[in-house]
């Protein structure tokens, strides 16, 4: 397959040669390719916003390397060219919305097709499309001071779509909003991806992004540090093809498996361990009253944990109508499993790596966080993060025990603890239990 935008030894410096000298990247080299999402991650100043600008043409000071879009280097682009390039090939969205406070809703969606020459009959039209799809077509005639921050993003969603682009490059989408707004735009960007087959390229801080994507730049000092494809992320060729990967209602009910064609003496130890746990986890998080639904919900677990089914293709399923061989879940909350089981099974992968283990991944810490201590993810201070670390370490090597670790937890940080406050620590001890049974037996009683 054609690569549709990349990056060939990218190296960006300002100020080159002098004592104020800056390097905003580094021979960054990554491809992506039609129809993926990709998100860029890394803390604020590793240079990935620098990056995207570079992608689209923003940032023109280019020291060595080449980017492309298309096919087309786009730094060797005349401004004619990159005209071209953001009318018609790339959308923009911006944490700051950049809408033009004078114009109401209709004229800022309707921008670049004024400027295109699109007549105004046909703007109107193209725009009411996307407004009415985005749930504030009764917004038209309101200035962007009228609209809150969640709205304003919508519009400027509609806004990049309206020429019907190629790729939609979003820089901090919602760095700005609130967490409900965050998760309808996130929707907005997944249901771009998978029914309008968009390439999405998604500037972000925030770990819970992480799980959606096909292909993860990690990013810091100006360098991409890793490189994360998910494997089988090109499994499907469409939603619509969801229901020939997973099974339908009718054969789960006879005890079907997702494994019918896996060999069972073939499995390893890993996707045994993982099948293991998908049980009580989605017990856990789902309660599902029905043995037939409850199956389907383990069978579609397993084919995203275990056979690397693509998340986005099964968000399609979790969201499909019950009768139609779904589970009939709010986009939200199937896009919270997924995510509450992603960052279980990073953390069974710490868990097993241990003495000798890195820093617990974001992933990591925001499922321990946000799931299992239900506090809002960040909250903890990297000694904080530091102290748990060591805890949970001497826990797992029984060099203390479940009530002793669970008062470290709650013990003050000038005391030698966590300082974990109004947490049920005795329940987080309990909630653990099921990510320890996914380690190797040797691990946890070593």
């Amino acid at each position: 397959m054609q690569e549709i935008f990349g990056t060939t030894d990218l190296s960006i410096i300002y100020k080159k040669g002098t004592s104020a000298e800056s390097v905003a990247l580094h021979d960054v080299n990554f491809k992506a390719y039609p129809e993926e999402f990709v998100v860029v991650y890394g803390p604020s100043g590793c240079g990935k916003s620098t990056l995207i600008y570079a992608l689209t043409g923003i940032e023109r000071n280019i020291d060595t390397g080449e980017v492309w879009v298309n096919g087309k280097n786009v730094a060797s682009m005349k401004p004619q060219d990159l005209l071209v390039l953001h009318r018609f090939d790339v959308g923009m969205i911006f944490q700051s919305y950049n809408l033009i406070s004078t114009l109401d809703v209709l004229q800022n969606v309707t921008l670049p097709l004024l400027a295109a020459g699109v007549p105004p009959r046909e703007r109107k039209k193209k725009a009411q499309v996307l407004l009415e799809r985005f749930r504030i077509s009764h917004l038209v005639k309101r200035y962007p001071s009228q609209l809150s921050g969640g709205q304003q993003q919508r519009v400027a969603i509609a806004r990049a779509l309206i020429t019907d682009p190629d790729i939609i490059v979003a820089d901090e989408p919602t760095g700005n909003l609130d967490s409900e707004s965050t998760e309808i735009v996130l929707n907005q960007l997944l249901e771009l991806n998978v029914r309008d087959k968009k390439t999405i390229l998604l500037v972000t801080h925030d770990p819970s992004f992480i799980t959606y994507a096909d292909r993860v730049l990690y990013m810091k000092d100006g360098q991409i540090v890793k490189i994360e494809e998910k494997k089988g992320s090109r499994i499907l060729t469409s939603a619509t093809d969801v229901t020939t990967a997973v099974k339908p209602a009718t054969s789960l009910e006879f005890g079907s498996s997702p494994f019918d064609n896996e060999p069972s003496d073939e499995l390893t130890f890993e996707q045994l361990s993982k099948v293991s746990c998908i049980n009580d986890f989605a017990k856990a998080v789902a309660r599902e009253p029905e043995p037939i639904l409850e199956r389907r919900l383990n069978h579609i677990l397993i084919e995203v944990a275990v056979l690397k089914l693509a998340k986005r293709d099964a968000l399609f399923v979790l969201q499909k109508p019950r009768p139609q061989g779904g589970m009939g879940y709010a986009s939200e909350y199937a896009m919270d499993i997924l995510t509450k089981m992603d960052g279980l099974f990073e953390l069974r992968d710490w868990l097993t790596r241990q003495p000798a283990s890195k820093r617990l991944s974001p992933l990591s810490r925001l499922y321990i966080e946000r799931w299992l201590f239900g506090i809002r993810y960040g909250t903890l201070s990297t000694k904080q993060e530091e102290v748990f670390e060591g805890c949970l370490t001497r826990y797992l090597s029984q060099q203390i025990d479940g009530a002793e670790f669970s008062r470290l937890l709650s013990e003050s940080i000038e005391h030698g603890g966590v300082g974990l406050v109004g947490v049920n620590t005795n329940k987080f001890v309990e909630r653990l239990i099921p990510v320890m049974q996914l380690i190797p037996k040797q691990r946890t009683h070593g």
